[in-house]
């Protein structure tokens, strides 16, 4: 099955489907993750994984499953977003080619929120960092992406 043929069936799939599917599916999807070239694309696969599997993984196995591999990707679609931005900034008639990369910005936050609400709802007031350690990680990179930006802006 192409990657294409594979993306537009699992996008298609039930909640039901997602849980049975998900040890088959998800090493799949990381892999046209990593493969993925185009911001829009990345970001499609990111949300699947977030919204239709991420739910029916355990927390423990969470981070060498999703985790690890979803917030380099994250790191770098923001480093380069940022780049981006930075380069479009300082030609004025790219104004929508900036909003479109600052959407897509907000896309990989939105995934982000996904993962960190899915460790505070499994994780019942007490995780281990060890679990978890490269969500906190991509937020802050998120974050202090943002503020350099801001601040050289």
């Amino acid at each position: 099955m192409s990657q294409v043929s594979f993306l537009e069936s699992v996008v298609s799939w039930s909640e039901t489907q997602c849980r049975q599917n998900v040890q088959d599916a998800l090493p799949k999807l990381i892999s046209h993750l990593q493969e993925a070239v185009f911001i829009q694309e990345e970001i499609g696969i990111l949300k699947i994984i977030c919204m239709s599997f991420l739910p029916w993984v355990q927390l423990k196995q969470a981070e060498s499953l999703v985790f690890s591999h979803l917030t380099k990707k994250s790191c770098c679609m923001t480093d380069k977003v940022f780049n981006d931005i930075k380069s479009l900034s300082k030609q004025s008639s790219n104004i929508e080619e900036i909003q479109a990369l600052l959407e897509a910005l907000i896309e990989v936050l939105d995934c982000l929120t996904v993962c960190i609400k899915f460790i505070v709802e499994r994780g019942n007031n007490s995780v281990d960092i060890d679990i978890i350690h490269s969500v906190p990680y991509a937020a802050l990179h998120l974050l202090k992406g943002t503020y350099n930006h801001c601040k050289v802006s």
